[in-house]
């Protein structure tokens, strides 16, 4: 796998994370008429990434990491900053991003390269791409991956992705509840929910164990004049 972009440290990423609302710098032209998740956006942090419900979901993921999985692999992950987030607390993760968001930002909206380049090591695979890599090494060696979806767009990009996946994936999926506003209801009707009712007699249902069950995570709907924000729950599912 390629690495996608330069990787960019200008930031103060522990003082970003501790407080994103305060902290993420704001934009070189904003006025006082500019709406408050336009700075997301103009960053490319489209879910605003807050060590509240980063620091429980990273330390629920050490845990699996050393005991019912080899490896935490993120598709669409932008410029990386969920990854980068689960670095600070020693998450060892691999971050997947096909690199059309960049290439809009860079070239169709030209933002300097300090907002444009990634915040961590981004491979350059589509999320097709990363389903039939895992695949593979399913076949290959019996790898068990857990993968993050974060905010996914809503259209059925996540759900060929998770119809590839090996039985026994396990998903993390950052997103609207409802998978309307993210992701969408072939992709939720494709996976296993832990924390749903139904199945709570599921054989891995002890995963939910610690599980942050956050409910209200903060996502960016648009960058137009009006605030548009997408509320998120995180949700473990199962292939």
């Amino acid at each position: 796998m390629d690495e996608l972009w330069g990787i960019t440290d200008h930031y103060d990423f522990k003082d970003i994370f501790s407080d994103p609302h305060r902290n993420l710098p704001g934009k070189e032209d904003e006025d006082q008429d500019t709406m408050e998740f336009s700075r997301f956006w103009y960053h490319g942090m489209y879910t605003i990434i807050d060590s509240e419900w980063v620091i429980p979901l990273a330390e629920w993921l050490k845990k699996i990491l050393t005991s019912n999985v080899e490896s935490c692999v993120e598709i669409m992950s932008g410029r990386g900053w969920l990854a980068k987030a689960l670095e600070l607390q020693e998450v060892d993760i691999i971050a997947t991003d096909d690199g059309s968001d960049y290439l809009h930002r860079r070239n169709e909206l030209q933002y300097p390269p300090l907002i444009t380049e990634a915040v961590y090591s981004v491979e350059r695979m589509a999320a097709n791409e990363v389903a039939n890599f895992i695949s593979k090494v399913n076949q290959e060696e019996s790898k068990r991956f857990l993968i993050l979806i974060c905010y996914p767009p809503d259209n059925l990009v996540a759900f060929e992705f998770v119809r590839k996946l090996p039985k026994g994936t396990l998903i993390i999926y950052i997103g609207d509840e409802k998978f309307e506003l993210t992701a969408c209801r072939n992709f939720a009707d494709a996976i296993t929910w832990l924390d749903e009712p139904q199945h709570s007699n599921h054989p891995e249902a002890f995963l939910l164990n610690d599980f942050p069950h956050f409910k209200t995570i903060e996502g960016i709907g648009n960058d137009g004049r009006e605030e548009n924000t997408v509320v998120a729950a995180i949700k473990l599912g199962i292939i």
